[in-house]
């Protein structure tokens, strides 16, 4: 890097040939770029030359996080050598990623904070070395659009989380927990069965291999599996929907242990009596019960029940992992396995208007269809839907370099550290049955109902401080109205406004006030978010708020009575 003083007096620089700042004024230059940057939580600098836009940024986004990306140690190095940064460098706001790679961003990514992003790359800094500077704006990319899609979730989803968990609390009590046998299969082989169309090609090996692997199987190829006397080791279930729990409903299994997020509807796990194991929840409310028991187990999630099946096929310690059915694509324009729920769905509601072809397409289309690499090279079609899940595998692969994984599907979507296996030569690894069943049976439950009673006191104590917080949010919303009458007719409003701040403060200082605010989330983004043109409208989106956490606070003490009774009778009969 060579250092150039300019006509200002200011030193500028010049690297592979390119000014990287203003040959006149950089510090002009960086002033006016700055201003330019959009207000945002987190702000990252692609390069960072003499530091003058560095400087400028964080003087002028005083709230941001400002990530400083320089991936050339020594040209940070020359950098300090010319110029002072202390104050910059001072400031808690500012951190620095010098000589690494572009992964290193991602532990700034936190969805609980930050919720928008803007990347400023020093364009002659970055030209040249698109390999260095690129797969930050790819890393960027894929999490504003896993927020989009966690936010459109909740909107969609939220309650029906808080109703599924309040009912499953009384299912929550048992002391045994699916980790006391995490790595213990460091002898045995397993195969991840999904519904997809490849599914097919595995279920005629499947009576033979149940005895040489560990079955494990998503949700959704239970039925199809069971239909053909093939009783999966495991079934793991994520999705909290009322269709979905059709996947498990009535599922006719002695055997099968169910894997389920807390959150998922009752009615799934009835089958399955005494072996429901429970994971880590993700949300607010599960995670305030779960603290008054031994925490259930971290499952890390792609947003699919097989990224899901796939960690915790992990976490056993399994020597080697098979996909099949796990296809992330349609290959020869086929949706599911002929037998599947939804195959069976979409012959039960086909018509001459309406046939499965038809509803294939539909279903394909809708998702944005594009075509990849397939494992026997021919192109198959996916699309955006499947694309998530492909770059959540591709990521967690690499990381994870441990060569493990591989896929029996030859028509499935090609993913980098998934090698193709014919289905043949499993037929050859030796048989665990035994060491299999040994440790399976570790799994018998006891004392079923052991942290009933911790649960018990904290969903009563949970009820009562909702209901101090449903009565000061109903207060609020009622002085909002009488701010907006007097606001209109020019009285007034000061004292009023004192005590919303007060109530506002007395509503964040409860620590439930967590679980609610996980569902009034869009609510408070909207206000954060809107440019606010009157005081008046302003004030609307306070009531609006206000008039959530009541319906919201209603809605959870709803259900948790329910289960405050159910958990009430069985401590009594017990």
């Amino acid at each position: 890097m060579e250092i150039v003083e300019t006509k200002s007096k200011d030193l500028t620089c010049r690297y592979n040939g390119l000014y990287i700042h203003s040959k006149y004024s950089p510090q002009n230059e960086a002033k006016k770029l700055a201003k330019e940057v959009q207000k945002s939580n987190l702000i990252i600098l692609g390069g960072f030359g003499l530091g003058y836009l560095a400087q400028e940024i964080s003087e002028i986004h005083k709230d941001a996080i400002i990530i400083i990306y320089e991936p050339n140690m020594n040209l940070f190095m020359e950098a300090l050598k010319v110029r002072d940064f202390s104050i910059l460098f001072n400031n808690n706001r500012v951190k620095v990623l010098v000589g690494q790679t572009p992964e290193s961003i991602k532990d700034y990514l936190i969805p609980r904070y930050i919720k928008t992003i803007k990347y400023v790359p020093l364009k002659n800094r970055t030209r040249g070395f698109e390999d260095l500077f690129e797969p930050v704006e790819s890393i960027i990319r894929l999490y504003l659009k896993r927020l989009r899609i966690n936010r459109n979730t909740l909107l969609k989803f939220g309650k029906l989380w808080v109703k599924n968990q309040s009912r499953n609390l009384p299912l929550m009590g048992y002391k045994s927990n699916i980790d006391s046998i995490f790595g213990k299969f460091s002898n045995i082989p397993g195969i991840i069965i999904s519904a997809g169309p490849s599914m097919e090609l595995i279920i005629p090996y499947l009576k033979v291999l149940k005895d040489r692997f560990l079955l494990l199987a998503v949700d959704t190829a239970l039925k199809s599996l069971l239909a053909e006397g093939i009783e999966p080791d495991f079934v793991m279930s994520i999705d909290s929907q009322f269709w979905n729990a059709k996947h498990l409903e009535g599922a006719k299994t002695d055997k099968t242990i169910l894997i389920a997020d807390s959150s998922i509807q009752p009615s799934a796990l009835r089958e399955f009596k005494e072996r429901v194991y429970f994971t880590q929840s993700t949300f607010p409310l599960g995670k305030y019960f779960e603290k008054v028991r031994s925490p259930f187990p971290k499952i890390a999630s792609g947003g699919s029940v097989s990224t899901n099946i796939w960690d915790f096929a992990n976490k056993l310690g399994l020597s080697k992992i098979f996909f099949i059915g796990q296809d992330l694509g349609y290959p020869g324009n086929i949706t599911h396995y002929k037998n599947s729920y939804f195959e069976n769905n979409m012959l039960l509601n086909s018509n001459r208007i309406n046939s499965i072809e038809t509803q294939s397409f539909n279903y394909i289309y809708r998702g944005y269809p594009t075509k990849v690499l397939s494992n026997n090279g021919d192109l198959i079609l996916s699309d955006k839907r499947m694309g998530i899940y492909i770059d959540w595998f591709t990521e967690k692969i690499k990381l994870q370099n441990s060569n493990n994984s591989f896929s029996l599907s030859p028509n499935g979507c090609k993913i980098d550290g998934i090698e193709y296996k014919d289905i043949e030569e499993l037929l050859n690894y030796p048989l665990v049955i035994e060491e299999k069943s040994f440790l399976l049976n570790k799994l018998n439950k006891i004392d079923k109902n052991f942290f009933l009673p911790q649960i018990l006191d904290s969903a009563i104590q949970f009820k009562h401080s909702l209901e101090k917080v449903i009565t000061l949010a109903d207060k609020a919303y009622n002085i909002c109205l009488v701010i907006e009458e007097n606001f209109k007719k020019s009285l007034q409003v000061n004292q009023l406004l004192k005590e919303l701040t007060i109530i506002d403060q007395t509503i964040t200082s409860y620590s439930h006030s967590q679980t609610l605010s996980f569902i009034i989330e869009p609510f408070i983004n909207e206000i954060t978010e809107s440019q606010q043109g009157t005081a008046l409208e302003g004030l609307k989106l306070s009531e609006n708020l206000y008039k959530e956490i009541v319906n919201t606070g209603r809605l959870h003490i709803k259900y948790l009575n329910q289960s405050i009774s159910t958990i009430d009778r069985t401590l009594k009969d017990k």
